[in-house]
Parts: C-alpha cells; sequence; structure tokens
C-alpha cells in the first residue's frame, strides 16, 4: 500500500510543530532525535512541513536558543536542500543570533542556488550597506 494513502487512511498525521513541542526544553540531542523520527516517519513523507518547522524555529529563537534553532534549521535544509524557503529560514536564525558574518556567507550561497530569492538579495543588500535587516 501506497505510504501516502496509508497516511490518510490511519488519520494519524500529526503537524511537525505539535510532535515536537515536547522537546522544546530538552537538549539539542533530544530535539534532534525527535525531528529524525518525525521526517522518517513513513506517515508523512508527503507533508509539507516548512510551516511548522518556522514555527518551531521562531519558538527557540524567542527563549534565546540560538544554538538550538539554528542546529534545527540545519537539519531541515539537509532534510530539503532544494528549498529556499528552508536555507533563507537558517539564514534569518543566524541574524538572530547576530552572527552576520556566518548570515552574510548564508544570504550568498542562497542566491547561488536561487538568484531570484527577493528575501536573501534583500538582506545580503542591508547587511552590505554595514546594517542588520529587520526580521
Amino acid at each position: 500500500v501506497d505510504p501516502a494513502m496509508n497516511a490518510i487512511l490511519r488519520a494519524s498525521f500529526v503537524p511537525l510543530d505539535d510532535a515536537l513541542q515536547p522537546f522544546l526544553h530538552s537538549g539539542i540531542a533530544e530535539l534532534h532525535d525527535a525531528y529524525l523520527k518525525y521526517v522518517d516517519d513513513p506517515a508523512h513523507k508527503f507533508t509539507q512541513s516548512q510551516g511548522g518547522v518556522d514555527r518551531i524555529a521562531s519558538q527557540l529563537i524567542v527563549a534565546k536558543r540560538y544554538a538550538a534553532a539554528q542546529a534545527f534549521l540545519e537539519w531541515n535544509v539537509r532534510h530539503s536542500p532544494d528549498s529556499a524557503r528552508a536555507l533563507d529560514a537558517l539564514c534569518d536564525a543566524y541574524l538572530s543570533g547576530r552572527d552576520l558574518l556566518k548570515a552574510k556567507a548564508c544570504y550568498e550561497g542562497v542566491l547561488d542556488g536561487f538568484g531570484h530569492d527577493a528575501i536573501a538579495a534583500s538582506r545580503l543588500s542591508v547587511l552590505k550597506a554595514g546594517q542588520i535587516p529587520d526580521l
């Protein structure tokens, strides 16, 4: 049976941010394990999880857990390497943690792969002007 049809028939879909909520105050290793368990589950193979990823990362940033947010978004980029949105979120996390050199290099990398990414282009131009972009 097709995994997507199985997920529909089981009606057990849980959004990523709901599934990972209990791990937000855990260590990075526990969060990583929970993330891998979620994305490796065939029931979630065809789900669009970027919105949940963005919400989890935002919660980590608000809690000033910048390293955890950046690690989480790096895992997401490895899982979705062809997603400009995933890459933009990672670059934004570097900005939130005030790692401006990493943010600049990240946005440049996004533009190398996605030349028309307006978010990366805009934020990179602000950084090159010696300012910090608003998020």
